[in-house]
């Protein structure tokens, strides 16, 4: 990286970045980085391009999550609040995955407002679902990171280093002046592609105990319930940090798809990497997980949900502009092979089973 790049992360973002988290939930997840996220890419990753991976909680509003030159992956600590006060707040809602511990035990919570999610979060009251709500937390955190990961392992951050001079790639930002939006919606949905893979892959592949109280369970592994409550947090994840559906004709304008559609594109992807039976679980499952954690969102919320979101996100426009991306992606490909550094990059081709994913 130029001199000028390292000065400037060595002077703006370094001195944002926290190394050593406080809390047990963030010192958890940082490990959970570093034992179960991390590793795989080193397993990979072409020795040529080899970097050490550096990641660190930002406390900084205008980050939200990052990947940045020199290999870092940042999480802003307001956006894991934010995750961490949902998914507590959605099982402290007894109507709200009721097969989950004892509901009897919760009181509906008034609905919260953006504000209410980094005020002091509402607790579940059963210890099962308060252990299952953070169980939500690490696969959406796990997906967040391994997302960032993606930037730097198939070169995006290098590509815009690059064509374009800038060392960051920003989930917040929708500037579209520096590559075109549809170049930055082709490298999110590869990014989206490779942390649902891997990230499915973790969670389905282990047993994991969860701590409720002095009693331990058993979660994970390749089974139902762990393939539901997957599709489920990243559904919630994705509600909380974007736009959950676009007209068509906005679509184009923006560096990120809409929530709908990023769905599509994970389900898409892990129908391809499936066998039967589970492909036959996922099919069974993806809908009804997708329908659950939009009402739990809405109903968190205060608000009534939209019967068109699903629908909206396998309709002709949004097929279209699928394709297009997919289109792109043939483009893109070869710009981004200098600078990939792990295996092959052909995890943006779960776009073509969308309308089965749907």
């Amino acid at each position: 990286m130029p001199s000028e790049k390292q000065d400037t992360f060595d002077e703006i973002i370094r001195p944002r970045l926290r190394w050593n988290p406080k809390g047990s939930i963030a010192q958890m997840l940082m490990d959970h980085v570093f034992q179960g996220i991390v590793p795989p890419y080193y397993q990979e990753v072409r020795l040529e391009k080899y970097r050490r991976i550096q990641f660190g909680f930002v406390d900084d509003v205008n980050l939200n999550a990052f990947a940045t030159l020199p290999d870092v992956i940042a999480v802003n600590s307001g956006a894991l609040a934010i995750l961490i006060a949902m998914y507590q707040c959605i099982l402290a809602s007894p109507k709200i995955l009721p097969w989950i511990g004892d509901p009897e035990k919760e009181v509906t919570p008034s609905p919260i407002s953006w504000a209410g999610f980094v005020a002091p979060a509402i607790m579940p009251n059963d210890p099962i679902r308060r252990a299952y709500a953070l169980f939500l937390v690490v696969m959406a955190f796990d997906f967040m990171v391994r997302h960032e990961l993606a930037h730097l392992r198939n070169g995006h951050v290098d590509l815009l280093n690059a064509e374009a001079g800038l060392s960051m790639l920003l989930e917040i930002s929708d500037d579209t002046s520096i590559i075109s939006a549809l170049d930055f919606q082709t490298m999110e949905m590869d990014a989206d592609c490779y942390a649902a893979r891997e990230g499915f892959k973790w969670f389905t592949s282990r047993q994991i105990e969860l701590h409720a109280s002095s009693k331990m369970i058993v979660a994970g592994g390749a089974n139902r319930e762990t393939m539901y409550l997957w599709v489920f947090a990243i559904h919630a994840f994705f509600l909380a940090f974007y736009e959950a559906a676009s007209a068509v004709s906005e679509i184009g304008a923006r560096r990120h798809p809409p929530s709908n559609m990023r769905q599509v594109i994970v389900n898409s992807t892990l129908l391809q990497i499936l066998n039967h039976p589970l492909k036959n679980i996922l099919l069974e499952v993806a809908g009804p997980a997708v329908g659950d954690s939009s009402r739990a969102f809405s109903m968190i919320h205060g608000r009534s949900v939209d019967a068109s979101y699903a629908v909206t996100a396998i309709s002709d426009g949004y097929q279209e502009h699928s394709q297009q991306m997919l289109t792109n992606w043939s483009d893109l490909r070869p710009r981004l092979l200098p600078f990939a550094r792990g295996g092959p990059l052909t995890e943006a081709s779960g776009i073509n089973e969308q309308k089965s994913a749907g």
